[in-house]
């Protein structure tokens, strides 16, 4: 298969269960809709960023193209914000948020701020623990170079606003890739990194 475009399930072995599309040009992310228990997937082809979705696991329906400006795979969630689904995504240097509203029927992606202007892969994306009311904060772990960068948005501030969290790690290697989890250890948030050593 080209790129992740398989998708598969575990019971205590792997089975293929079917093509969603064969013209994937990288990694895929996928979502379990809480509303409906559709999977929703976000795929890059080429620069295009489409989704697709399926009821039951059944038939997939799409694509409905996100933006033409990706370069690198999306990270795709389903945010606490009316169950919207919420991705980020590379756009050139330029790290990109968007969403789609859970209560419109079709996929219309709104383009939200531009999360920072020098990403160099594909990032790590979480509704993490963190944050003061109902919506915690969003957080996002994204490689620049040979430096691990840290940012999260402000979802008690009305206006949204996406503030530097740090350096993770830095002088290992240019960073390829990351992804991020929050664990059940105290709500810790977690982080796979892909190095140029080959490590992970």
């Amino acid at each position: 298969n080209s790129g992740f475009d398989a998708e598969t399930w575990c019971d205590t072995r792997w089975h293929l269960k079917g093509k969603i599309r064969s013209v994937a040009s990288g990694p895929a992310s996928m979502v379990v809709n809480r509303i409906n228990d559709n999977l929703e997937v976000v795929m890059l082809e080429g620069n295009q960023l489409n989704h697709y979705w399926s009821e039951n696991g059944i038939a997939w329906k799409g694509p409905y193209r996100i933006t033409d400006r990706a370069t690198a795979p999306a990270c795709l969630i389903q945010s606490s914000y009316a169950d919207n689904l919420e991705l980020v995504v590379p756009e050139g240097s330029h790290l990109s948020f968007y969403w789609r509203d859970s209560r419109d029927l079709q996929w219309k992606p709104k383009k939200g701020q531009r999360i920072l202007r020098h990403a160099s892969g594909p990032a790590g994306f979480v509704q993490g623990p963190l944050g003061v009311g109902v919506h915690k904060n969003f957080e996002v772990l994204v490689p620049r170079g040979d430096v691990l960068s840290h940012y999260w948005r402000d979802n008690a501030d009305p206006g949204l606003p996406w503030k530097g969290g740090g350096r993770v790690t830095s002088r290992g290697g240019v960073i390829s890739a990351v992804a991020l989890a929050q664990s059940t250890l105290d709500g810790h948030l977690e982080a796979l990194v892909q190095e140029e050593n080959g490590s992970l």
